[in-house]
């Protein structure tokens, strides 16, 4: 049996077809709500009815990896649960989602996590004749449509909590290949997803761009949280100090209000050197 598992921070209602799409393809959806608000009337009348959704309530915004957990570990309670898919609430499985991914895992021991192509929701246009289906190997998978055996978390362990949010499916696929498992993008499952608030150019490629300047602290907290880190590959590691470069400057250019982004950076930087703790919340900087 497959339980899917959405976390939900204010959604609006167009986010209803996303969950509507996981009930049509998922045994169980477990909805972990991380809204400080309300939910919109239809997105609750749903909750309320489907009798496939398993409901959970945070009363507020506890960070995005300990709402997966919360989903997971609910999950794990039901012995029938064969599968674990995780989402958010921007992503839009699409037709015959799971069933290439499970073909993959069934075959392979060693395959921890399968993760499917993920298309901005952007471009669509672009990616709407592509026929590439082979499988392959990669180092990280996002979070958002990534699939697994239950097992998967018994042998690897859960999201760390530390991170909050920001950089968790990269800690997690890090700590995964350390032990000698492989990820594997699975192309004909496609995903839709919404990568950031905005996109910007830099050196012609395009990069998701989050306006929020709290989302910058967890950004740059986060990698110094990583780099303290012995499992996590040097070759990443390097390749993050030379984003510093570009980062520090671009995000508070880019910002709607550069001084409290530069405050946010320094702040994070300056957590990312103590002691690793959820000591900081959004409601809290």
């Amino acid at each position: 049996m497959i339980y899917s598992i959405i976390v939900l921070y204010n959604p609006e209602s167009n986010n209803l077809a996303n969950i509507e799409a996981l009930l049509l393809q998922s045994d169980t959806l477990i909805v972990i709500d991380n809204s400080t608000r309300k939910l919109p009337e239809a997105i609750a009348d749903l909750i309320d009815t489907s009798h496939q959704i398993v409901y959970l309530s945070n009363n507020g915004n506890i960070g995005l990896s300990l709402a997966l957990n919360k989903g997971i570990k609910k999950a794990l309670e039901f012995k029938d649960c064969g599968y674990i898919a995780l989402f958010d609430q921007d992503s839009l499985i699409q037709k015959d989602f799971f069933q290439p991914m499970i073909e993959v895992l069934e075959n392979k021991s060693d395959i921890i996590a399968t993760s499917p192509e993920v298309v901005d929701m952007r471009t669509l246009e672009e990616h709407r004749n592509a026929d590439h289906q082979e499988t392959y190997e990669v180092p990280v998978i996002i979070t958002s449509g990534s699939f697994c055996k239950r097992d998967a978390f018994e042998k690897v362990g859960l999201m760390d909590e530390t991170l909050f949010i920001d950089y968790i499916d990269y800690e997690w696929c890090f700590r995964a290949r350390d032990k000698g498992y492989r990820l594997i993008r699975v192309p004909a499952s496609k995903l839709l997803h919404n990568m950031g608030e905005k996109v910007v150019k830099f050196l012609f490629i395009e990069k998701p761009y989050h306006t929020n300047g709290i989302r910058h602290f967890y950004i740059f907290r986060n990698q110094m949280y990583m780099f303290k880190r012995n499992y996590i590959p040097l070759g990443w590691k390097v390749t993050q100090i030379f984003k510093f470069a570009y980062r520090i400057p671009s995000y508070i250019l880019l910002s709607p209000q550069p001084l409290q982004t530069a405050k946010h950076i320094m702040k994070g930087i300056k957590a990312g050197f103590k002691k690793e703790g959820r000591n900081y919340r959004y409601d809290t900087i």
